[in-house]
């Protein structure tokens, strides 16, 4: 159970950090500085609680007379002394260890799912495309429109649709390199297998999405200077 505690401790430090992220920094445009933020925002998300701040304190109490409460205790030891402490503590170990253990399988039963369907997926990626041609030691993989990650990029991988003219092929794959070159796929990794361990979280496909909508940004500030207005918007 105390794992469970840390994970929604770790939730409620990405809700801070994202409430901080959407108030101060979304509009801003510094792209980067926006990057690093969120992926260490996240990193001290899991960091946070596991840290303990010991405070001392003295404490005095005051005298107590032991023989005026002998009686007490003694009458007190004698009406629960008909009571089994060991059935009634098995009783409630009991019923503590089942709850804990239906959550704890829940969870990791969830998180199973995710982390096998997540990693599926990368075998999908690297494996069942073939690669059509190279480009500059990047391997370009031509797939069909209907194809989910269509015009995208992953470690050196990149995915073109293959509709597209060559002038569009060539600047989806110049922009794609610059997703590739700024090691985007990193925050990807990071940010979706936050998003499956904290599967219960909202914030974490809060924070999933910002991240991609912020690589975007952060390459589009990139490509305006090397592509012809227009035509970049147009395509994108």
């Amino acid at each position: 159970m105390e794992f469970i505690i840390y994970l929604f401790k770790v939730s409620a430090c990405m809700a801070m950090f994202y409430g901080l992220y959407h108030l101060l920094f979304i509009k801003l445009s510094f792209f980067t500085m926006n990057r690093w933020y969120l992926i260490s925002s996240l990193v001290f998300s899991f960091i946070i609680p596991l840290l303990y701040v010991t405070v001392k304190r003295e404490v005095t109490f005051p005298e107590i007379n032991l023989e005026r409460n002998v009686s007490s205790i003694q009458i007190s030891n004698e009406s629960t002394s008909s009571i089994d402490p060991e059935l009634s503590l098995q009783t409630g170990n009991f019923n503590y260890f089942s709850f804990e253990t239906i959550i704890f399988s829940v969870y990791l039963i969830v998180l199973s799912f995710l982390l096998l369907r997540f990693s599926a997926g990368l075998y999908k990626i690297l494996t069942k495309y073939k690669v059509n041609f190279m480009d500059d030691n990047y391997k370009v993989v031509l797939v069909s429109s209907l194809c989910s990650f269509k015009n995208s990029s992953f470690f050196r991988y990149i995915f073109i649709e293959s509709s597209l003219s060559d002038i569009e092929q060539e600047q989806v794959i110049l922009h794609e390199k610059l997703h590739v070159s700024s090691c985007h796929f990193i925050d990807k990794l990071i940010s979706n297998l936050v998003a499956c361990i904290l599967w219960f979280n909202p914030f974490s496909y809060f924070y999933l999405n910002a991240i991609n909508t912020n690589h975007e940004f952060e390459v589009d500030a990139k490509s305006i200077l090397k592509f012809d207005k227009k035509t970049y918007a147009n395509l994108i």
